[in-house]
This record gives structure tokens, sequence and C-alpha cells, in this order.
């Protein structure tokens, strides 16, 4: 939580980003916007802009915003839940399952209005998505690393609609940045497959064109076998396997010399993978 200083000190940096900050994301032409070109400039002019404290601002109320955000979607699902166990229109349920449920949903409703990092957070789903986006792209375009990934996770929506142009630019660059520094996370997101593309699985994600490939998934597993290890190692490479089938030889082999260079160039040093990486939301990837 924000001490009383802190939070003069938050009012004021905001202040000086409003004004110093070079022209935003949401401030391109129209020309711009569809060559993707001032998604970069955007990014990098407001990371050169932007002082470390700046910075440091835009990450907490990314982190606070991602936090708020997931605690409200984990209420939402358990009275679902509760809802489901204790409607007739799927047959009968066992008193006890509702009862334990309605009890998880009593609980983390309590949890939220004592732990300190949750009681301030909005109990109006759309404002709790409004503000986890806005910060995500503030806080990614600062120069944030877990907020770039969710920015190309991309299951986020802003208080305008005037970023979205910007999106496939600026994910392209962030997850270019992403792969120069060993992070597993943006490989586990090129591994979503055709058929969570097809039933909007993927997010944003979809405005990128190599997204739900097979070409795509099999690289992209390939790739985690050379970082994953015991039950994730043999997951795996069964999705790979399920990719393959749908390729050539030659995209094959294109595939294997792929993920074998990327991972000398950039992921030798990264650490090993015992589970699946989770890119961003802890909501938004499936369980294996």
């Amino acid at each position: 939580m924000l001490t009383t200083v802190n939070k003069l000190n938050l009012i004021i940096a905001i202040s000086t980003i409003v004004m110093t900050t070079p022209a935003s994301a949401d401030s391109a032409s129209s020309k711009d916007r569809q060559s993707g070109i001032s998604a970069v400039m955007v990014v990098g002019s407001s990371q050169a802009g932007t002082s470390e404290f700046q910075r440091g601002v835009y990450s907490q109320l990314f982190y606070e915003a991602k936090r708020c955000l997931e605690s409200g979607v984990e209420v939402e699902r358990l009275n679902n839940d509760v809802t489901i166990c204790n409607s007739k229109a799927y047959g009968k349920a066992d008193p006890q399952e509702c009862a334990n449920r309605k009890k998880q949903l009593d609980a983390k409703i309590q949890l939220t209005g004592t732990q300190s990092n949750l009681v301030a957070c909005s109990k109006d789903p759309q404002v709790l998505q409004a503000r986890y986006g806005d910060a995500t792209v503030e806080a990614a375009s600062a120069g944030d690393k877990d907020a770039q990934i969710c920015y190309v996770e991309g299951q986020w929506s802003t208080s305008s609609n005037k970023e979205s142009a910007l999106y496939r630019g600026k994910a392209e660059l962030y997850m270019k940045q992403a792969f120069a520094r060993g992070d597993w996370r943006v490989v586990q997101l090129l591994t979503i497959p055709s058929e969570s593309v097809g039933h909007g699985g993927a997010g944003r994600l979809v405005n990128l064109p190599i997204i739900g490939s097979p070409f795509t998934v099999y690289r992209a597993n390939r790739l985690l076998e050379f970082g994953a290890t015991g039950q994730y190692l043999d997951l795996v490479k069964s999705q790979a396997q399920d990719a393959k089938a749908s390729l050539s030889q030659a995209q094959i082999e294109n595939a294997n010399t792929w993920a074998w260079q990327e991972f000398k160039r950039h992921f030798t040093t990264s650490p090993k993978l015992s589970t699946q990486p989770i890119p961003c939301l802890t909501y938004a990837t499936p369980v294996p």
C-alpha cells in the first residue's frame, strides 16, 4: 500500500509525466498506426523520457491493478461456482459440495476486505479491467518487463479504444526484446494452438499473423523442450508432436534449426522449467 508520503509523490509524479512524456501511443497518426512505425517510436521515446522514479510509479500501479483484477476474477469464478451448484438446471447437486463452494467464496470475499493489498480494489469488473489495461500500457511503455509480457498476452482493455491500433507494432517489439533476454514466457505465448484462437482464447494475440499456426506452435514447443524438465518436458514433446502432424518435412527441419539456434543465442542461461511458465494473468493460462 502507498504511504501518505508516497501518495503525494505519486500525484506529483503523474502530473510530471503528463507534462513531460513525449507523444503518447494514443496520439499517433492514422498512417503511422497502420504501418506500426509509431508504436515503436512511442515505446522508445517513452522509455527515454521517463525517469527512474516515474517508471517505479508506473510499475507499482501496474502490479496493484493486476493483483486487483486477478482477485476480482477469482471472486467472480467462485460466485459462478456457487450459482451453478445451486441451480436446478444442471440436476441435483451435492449439498455438501455447494456448502464447500459457498465457504470458499465467503473466505475469498473476507480476504479481499481485510488484506492490505486488496482492500482498495474496486468491486466493479469493468473498472478493474480498465485500470489494469491502462496501467499495463503505461508500465510497458516505460520499460517494465512484466508489463510488456502482459501487453503481448493481450488480455486487457483500456479506458479508450485508441491503444488497440498500436497493439501489433508494440507487441512485436516487446516480443523481440523478451527473446533477446531469454524470457520463456514469450515462448509460451507462441504455443497457443489454432483451437484456442478459433474459440477466442488468444485475446489480442490474434492480431499477430504467426499466432495459432501449427508451424509456430511446433517450433515454440521445440524451443521449450531445451528448457523443460520432468513431466513438463513430456507435455511439451506431446504438444510438439500434435503440431508436427500438419507440417511438411521442410517446415519441420526449418523449425528444429530455428529452435536450436534461438536456444543457443538467448536461452542457455535461462532457468530450467519444471512447470509451464505463466506469461501474465494467472486465470488466462490454462492448467495442462
